[in-house]
Order: C-alpha cells, then sequence, then structure tokens
C-alpha cells in the first residue's frame, strides 16, 4: 500500500522561496525527484514577481535543456501564479530535476510544495 506525504521542494530551506535567477542562461534547482520507480512526487510549484512595475518572463525546466521539458510564463508585476499545478514525477534511477529562470534579478522568487507517494 502506498504512503502519501506533504513535503516542501527539496531545493527549499525549511520551505522558504528560492530566488530566481537572471539571465536565460542561468537556472536554479528547485527540486529533484525520487530514484525509486515504485515512488512519485506531486509537484506544486508557485512563482512570485515582487517586482512593482516590470513583467517577469519565467522558465521552468523538466530534467534539462530541450524544449519538450520547458514551461514558459509571464508574471505580472506584484502577482503569484501557479505554475505546475501537481504535476506528477515518477521515480528513475537519474532523478527528474525541476530548475527555474528568470528575466530579471532577483524580483520574482518560487516556493511549493511535493505530495510524495511511496511504494505505489
Amino acid at each position: 500500500m502506498a504512503t502519501i506525504s506533504k513535503d516542501h521542494l527539496s531545493h527549499s530551506t525549511d520551505g522558504k522561496p528560492i530566488a530566481i535567477p537572471i539571465n536565460t542562461g542561468s537556472f536554479a534547482n528547485v527540486h529533484t525527484g525520487p530514484t525509486s520507480t515504485s515512488d512519485f512526487h506531486e509537484v506544486f510549484l508557485y512563482v512570485n514577481n515582487a517586482n512593482g512595475s516590470v513583467n517577469e518572463q519565467v522558465t521552468v525546466r523538466l530534467n534539462g535543456t530541450s524544449n519538450d521539458g520547458k514551461i514558459k510564463v509571464v508574471v505580472p508585476p506584484q502577482e503569484t501564479l501557479l505554475v505546475l499545478p501537481g504535476i506528477p514525477i515518477q521515480g528513475n534511477s537519474s532523478a527528474i530535476t525541476i530548475d527555474i529562470g528568470g528575466s530579471s534579478n532577483n524580483s520574482a522568487n518560487c516556493f511549493g510544495y511535493v505530495n510524495k507517494i511511496v511504494g505505489s
């Protein structure tokens, strides 16, 4: 029988927001998925734009740099958007990673949580 538990993103300190780096080539790791193929993580990721006047273009990468693993969103000033609404990630011997990058210097951050489903 599977067990489910809620936890913060693996690269968040005690659930605190993670600053989103600037430049199209600069990304911060947000979460690393499980390594057992019988485990899943449901990932909920929010992005907040703390800038008072400029849109923030954010790119979320799932496992690398190819376009099939990218999600791009524009976050209006002083808004928070749900970017990953419970995306299920299955365990793999090479764990899937989620990275994020933005267009403005530390004016945006991300936060969220995972539902860990162990032994499904």
